[in-house]
């Protein structure tokens, strides 16, 4: 193993023993809080798993929405469960499908076997990276946003990190051709959001973009100016590459935040999907 690998490794092994320690809590305010001030804990937990049945919160009020939420390198639909049931109660109508990854070896961690929705092999360059999976995963998310959709037409794709790489290239390859696409015309999405997160394959995304039509929903983009898994100047590129295929990228950044998901991040979340989610039903 290289020195660059061995320290990514070990940036990784002290990123899963800090989640482990970090012990969630709801605050009082309604928003996470953990033994890292100011921050709602969501990192990697690393821990292998066998793929699982979708995670779902099921709606309070008449189902007007879905979000499809896609999780981390190492985590779980249900490792995502808290943070949708405190976005749930704020959004009665809406229902939220957490799909879990399949297990596999990861190159990057030493062919570590994990839930992980594509393999990666680095932190760094994403241009030319394979990203071995990633397409049997993309189908997956869009045949199960399609099925959300037959439900209501209004649906909103994300995820954190790697959930947010895989969401953001099956959002806008939905219907679009350069062989990355599903074929036919989709319903769009609602929305798009990634939170701590980055563009995989923009090469391939923007071949198919100059190759046929690619979806452009409004998009949230989150990232911590200190996140030491995907590096600001990765996010920043990524906007850059959003803003280039015309995706219209309301990019949030947040001073000394790492790779998790903060207290003033969850609320701006939060308060995009007041503006790109309908209202519950009257009444309710």
């Amino acid at each position: 193993m290289s020195r660059a690998n061995a320290g990514t490794l070990a940036v990784l092994v002290v990123m899963t023993m800090l989640a482990m320690a970090c012990r969630r809590t709801v605050a009082a305010a309604g928003c996470h809080a953990s033994t890292v001030a100011g921050t709602v804990t969501r990192t990697h937990s690393m821990a292998t798993r066998a793929a699982k049945a979708d995670v779902v919160v099921e709606p309070s009020a008449a189902h007007g929405s879905t979000v499809v939420l896609l999780h981390g390198l190492g985590d779980s639909g249900q490792g995502w469960r808290e943070p949708a049931e405190m976005l749930a109660r704020q959004f009665p109508s809406t229902r939220w499908v957490l799909p879990n990854a399949p297990d596999m070896p990861v190159t990057l961690n030493g062919g570590a076997v994990m839930p992980s929705w594509y393999d990666l092999t680095g932190l760094d360059e994403r241009d030319n990276e394979h990203c071995e999976g990633i397409e049997e995963s993309r189908a997956r998310i869009a045949a199960l946003v399609a099925a959300e959709q037959q439900q209501t037409p209004v649906v909103v794709l994300g995820g954190f990190s790697q959930g947010g790489a895989l969401a953001m290239y099956t959002a806008l390859l939905r219907g679009g051709g350069g062989g990355g696409g599903d074929g036919g015309a989709a319903a769009p999405l609602a929305g798009l959001f990634a939170l701590s997160s980055y563009l995989p394959r923009p090469s391939h995304v923007a071949a198919a973009a100059a190759a046929a039509a690619v979806e452009r929903p409004p998009m949230l983009f989150c990232h911590g100016t200190d996140d030491p898994m995907v590096h600001v100047r990765n996010a920043r590129a990524s906007v850059e590459r959003l803003r280039q295929l015309g995706v219209d990228v309301d990019c949030r950044e947040y001073p000394g935040l790492q790779h998790h998901l903060g207290n003033d991040e969850f609320r701006d979340w939060a308060a995009w999907l007041r503006a790109v989610l309908p209202p519950p039903a009257t009444g309710v």
